[in-house]
């Protein structure tokens, strides 16, 4: 089996590369269709830069807290997607307070660091697993 399976490595998000805005772009639209969920008032760079912020430029977290967000959205039995939605999936997610977060703080560039995030997604991460 181990010989079935290698590691992934994924470049780190960069908002300059116009690919990476592409494909984050791609990904929301994608996850939100599949759930059935109107993504498109969250469609901005805006957003997008909010979301990079958020999961550390991280694909794979993009992914889990996009997930998260979307699942919110269904178990309220809500049918459009906000940065509300997001707020409250990255909190739960970090543990840190409702409403601290990326998604609802204007000068979040300023007080969310990538590698203190990443940190606080780990940490969190681990302790689930025990």
């Amino acid at each position: 089996m181990a010989y079935l399976m290698w590691p992934v490595s994924f470049s780190e998000i960069a908002m300059h590369r116009e690919a990476d805005v592409q494909e984050l772009h791609n990904l929301c639209h994608a996850y939100a269709g599949k759930a059935e969920i109107d993504f498109s008032r969250l469609a901005s760079l805006d957003f997008y830069q909010r979301l990079a912020c958020a999961c550390a430029n991280r694909w794979g977290l993009v992914i889990e807290l996009l997930i998260d967000a979307f699942l919110i959205v269904i178990d309220a039995e809500e049918s459009e997607a906000t940065s509300g939605h997001f707020c409250k999936a990255f909190t739960q997610r970090t543990g840190l307070r409702p409403g601290y977060s990326p998604f609802a703080i204007d000068e979040y560039d300023r007080l969310f660091e990538a590698q203190n995030i990443f940190e606080i997604w780990e940490k969190k991460r681990n302790v689930m697993r025990t």
